[in-house]
């Protein structure tokens, strides 16, 4: 086990915006409520707002080109370091 998520914790947020596959899991130890949303449907609405669309296409290649996930508010699980993910500690 990596990490104990809690209320309010994001899983998959880094693939979502880089199209990475992830090999990070989730298993719930209780009920758990989850909103999923699909990329095609998320793609669709910040098309529609270019300043917005710029910032993501931005963050997309800091993640892709340099590994570089500042602006996620996520932290390396290795070494809390905002700069990267555990596969590049």
């Amino acid at each position: 086990m990596l990490k104990l998520l809690v209320k309010g914790d994001l899983i998959g947020e880094i693939g979502f915006f880089s199209d990475r596959k992830t090999d990070y899991k989730a298993v719930s130890l209780n009920v758990a409520s989850l909103a999923v949303l699909k990329k095609e449907d998320f793609l669709s609405v910040i098309r529609q707002f270019p300043t917005d669309y710029e910032q993501y296409s931005l963050m997309k290649d800091n993640i892709n080109l340099y590994e570089n996930i500042k602006g996620l508010d996520h932290k390396c699980m290795g070494c809390g370091s905002y700069t990267h993910y555990l596969s590049g500690c």
